[in-house]
């Protein structure tokens, strides 16, 4: 009898994990048009900007990064991650504005 209650138990819980994983997927799948946005603001070597063809802060970028991360943008957000690596200081900064490719500035 027990053993019949837990297979009972065991079934709704499962039926509860399948459709809060299902509410989930909708949830990031009604965001994807916030990821194809971001992916019009990067640039061909990874580094995402503010808006299409404006400047790219490292702090907004790393955001942005993690935003495709979380939306199964997996290509995009490892490109923007390689930027980050070849972009940064020997001292482990960076500077706090670039565009185009260039250091705009430099504080």
């Amino acid at each position: 009898m027990q053993l019949a209650i837990l297979q009972v138990e065991a079934k709704q819980a499962l039926r509860k994990r399948v459709k809060l994983l299902s509410m989930i997927r909708n949830s990031i799948d009604s965001y994807g048009h916030l990821g194809e946005y971001i992916i019009s603001c990067q640039e061909k070597n990874g580094a995402i900007a503010w808006e299409p063809r404006s400047k790219i802060d490292p702090w907004d970028h790393v955001e942005s990064a993690m935003g495709l991360d979380i939306l199964g943008y997996e290509d995009n957000s490892k490109k923007a991650y390689e930027w980050l690596i070849d972009s940064q200081e020997k001292d482990g900064s960076w500077f706090s504005e670039y565009k185009d490719g260039e250091v705009i500035n430099f504080r």
